[in-house]
């Protein structure tokens, strides 16, 4: 008996142990009105507009609780998923961010390949370039991107919540090439995610079963070399994998998911940089379906557009039996 009870006791006290200890929270202890207004401001200027790295890296060191919503209603507390001894993975985006659109293919690899070892959930949040309205990361200028146009997603900035879900759903029915695979919970009236964790169109966290930052990415899967001048890739699954199998020293770079090209716009007689695995058969062809260049790309090397005119153009990898594609933007 005696024995018995050690056991239970060292059981609860491990029990306790493993449950996580966040730092507060960021309120939105109710689920919002469809007809609660939307919040306006902060607003910020970002002078040199990739380098996000003007936000705080590590806002904290273990995230504060939050409460957020889907569309259909249903609460996801982040304490909570943290008790079920997962990870956490939180990336950000709008509908209207260009560069949320491009990275679709990538959170879906990782929400994938992952499965039922992480919670991976995108947290829909301000939009990044509304129509009309003020954009909150130039100053209240307003900023549409060449790509938005392109796609036509041409919306305003929701002024309810209930405008906000409308939008997430015409995304998701929308979005089917690639469609959205992780689940999406709605950011509250008064942005509280987008302020405590940015704020930033498209930064993503991963957190630990404690709910500690392993990882905080002001943009998914790159990051801004500041003495080249240009995003770099940096590939959020390494850290994941070296999360969930901390015996192994380093990630190999085979493990990277995804093919990054960057930058993208680029500026004319400028090179693209192609971040793969192996070498990669580079196709880019004109709006029309018309190949204007042809090259095999090196494991990480980089193609000379010197010749390649101002445009709209769309590229694609052929790697090892793999096919990935996507617009590219060359810029006067």
């Amino acid at each position: 008996m005696r024995t018995l009870f050690i056991v239970l006791i060292l059981f609860f006290v491990s029990t306790l142990r493993a449950q996580p200890s966040l730092k507060g929270s960021i309120g939105l202890d109710a689920m919002p009105d469809d007809g609660a207004a939307i919040c306006t401001g902060p607003i910020y200027n970002i002078t040199g507009p990739w380098d996000l790295n003007a936000y705080p890296e590590f806002p904290f060191d273990t995230i504060p609780d939050f409460t957020l919503y889907t569309i259909d209603s249903l609460p996801v507390t982040a304490s909570k998923l943290l008790s079920a001894n997962k990870p956490l993975v939180v990336i950000a985006g709008s509908y209207t961010c260009d560069v949320f659109r491009e990275m679709i293919p990538q959170i879906n690899q990782i929400y994938t390949r992952y499965g039922d070892s992480i919670s991976l959930y995108i947290i829909y949040t301000l939009e990044a370039h509304p129509i009309i309205d003020p954009n909150f990361y130039r100053g209240g200028q307003n900023w549409v991107v060449l790509n938005d146009s392109l796609d036509n997603v041409l919306y305003r900035q929701p002024t309810t919540y209930g405008a906000r879900k409308a939008l997430v759903d015409t995304m998701l029915r929308r979005q089917t090439s690639p469609s959205i695979k992780p689940p999406i919970i709605l950011d509250g009236p008064c942005n509280e995610w987008w302020r405590a964790f940015g704020p930033a169109p498209n930064c993503a966290y991963l957190i630990d079963r404690m709910g500690h930052v392993v990882k905080h990415q002001a943009w998914f899967n790159v990051h801004w070399n500041a003495i080249q001048k240009s995003l770099q890739p940096e590939f959020l699954a390494n850290y994941i994998d070296t999360l969930l199998h901390p015996l192994k020293a380093s990630v190999p770079a085979t493990s990277h998911i995804g093919i990054s090209v960057w930058p993208n716009p680029i500026p004319r007689g400028g090179s693209i940089h192609v971040q793969s695995s192996t070498s990669a058969l580079f196709t880019l062809s004109d709006v029309l379906g018309r190949p204007v260049l042809t090259e095999r790309v090196a494991e990480d090397g980089s193609i000379s557009l010197q010749t390649t005119s101002p445009g709209a153009y769309y590229y694609r990898l052929d790697q090892d039996g793999s096919v990935t594609t996507g617009r590219l933007i060359v810029s006067p």
